[in-house]
């Protein structure tokens, strides 16, 4: 397995990296992107998991004045799902912590370097949507069911 991060402080720089926008963009990765959504995930019931990551998205790219359409909500809560689903495969349980120390949270640095190295591929959303749906802007404003294959993670 990759040895991305070695410390959840390296997690938790991220995150904070991301809600403060200091992260310059370019080094706002996917695996970056996971990282945020994991933390997310961990912390926080899902509807309030996507709306951290959404405004935080929003927020993000006006920082670094990256157009606003660029921003699409289908991909977010798809990527979403995915970390969800991963967490839930890993270790069998909901992934929202139940406490401060939870059994999720003592694991995270294992379930950041496993999430990154199993659904490191920012490409795996185009398994699930064709290119047109992406971009039309039923998908970019609200979620849309894949159009080529069911959820299936």
């Amino acid at each position: 397995m990759s040895g991305h991060y070695q410390h959840v402080d390296e997690i938790e720089e991220v995150v904070r990296g991301f809600e403060s926008c200091s992260t310059g963009k370019e080094e706002f990765t996917h695996a970056s992107h996971l990282t945020v959504a994991l933390w997310y995930l961990t912390h926080y019931p899902f509807e309030q998991a996507a709306t951290r990551m959404r405004s935080g998205l929003f927020r993000f790219i006006d920082q670094h004045q990256v157009p606003a359409g660029k921003y699409n909500e289908t991909i977010t809560q798809f990527w979403l799902k995915v970390v969800e689903a991963y967490v839930i495969n890993q270790t069998g349980s909901s992934v929202t912590s139940t406490g401060h120390q939870s059994p999720v949270h003592e694991h995270l640095v294992s379930l950041a370097n496993g999430l990154i190295e199993k659904r490191g591929n920012a490409r795996l959303v185009f398994e699930y949507y064709s290119e047109s749906l992406l971009n039309s802007p039923e998908a970019k404003s609200g979620w849309k069911e894949p159009d080529l294959k069911p959820l299936d993670f």
